[in-house]
């Protein structure tokens, strides 16, 4: 099975890698990491750009017989309520939302208020909590991290 996986950049870490996921349009979410495990692609641990296809990838893993965080660490980004309950429970970057709200509706009304047609792309940075859960190592070690990023 051929899956065109979509990789935003892979970070080497003693010649092993950490595999940021990205949205596979198209495909089952699984299927991403079933096509990088039958590539032999070796990896420590998987950034999925959301919580679902984090939870996706668990099921791809638990599949070839991995353990998760024993063989692959994998961390989900949007803190959704299944995240808590999975098994492991899957450690997530919760975003904040009343900022990057505020600036959204900023950007309109500048927009709006400069009649511009076309304006170059603006982006800004938002605050965030990692919630540190089993996915990611023992239990014991989960906790919460709050961070800006990009």
């Amino acid at each position: 099975m051929a899956v065109d996986v979509h990789v935003l950049c892979w970070i080497d870490v003693h010649s092993r890698g950490v595999f940021v996921l990205v949205d596979v349009p198209g495909t089952h979410r699984a299927d991403a990491v079933r096509g990088l495990l039958g590539n032999s692609v070796d990896f420590d641990a998987i950034a999925a750009f959301y919580d679902a296809l984090a939870l996706g990838a668990f099921r791809a893993l638990e599949d070839q017989g991995l353990v998760i965080p024993d063989d692959v660490d994998v961390v989900g980004f949007d803190d959704i309520e299944e995240a808590r309950y999975s098994a492991p429970s899957l450690s997530t970057g919760r975003p904040t939302v009343q900022d990057p709200a505020r600036r959204a509706v900023q950007f309109l009304l500048d927009r709006i208020d400069s009649n511009a047609i076309a304006e170059p792309a603006r982006g800004c940075r938002a605050a965030c909590t990692l919630e540190l859960r089993e996915s990611t190592g023992p239990a014991s070690a989960a906790g919460s991290i709050s961070a800006a990023v990009a």
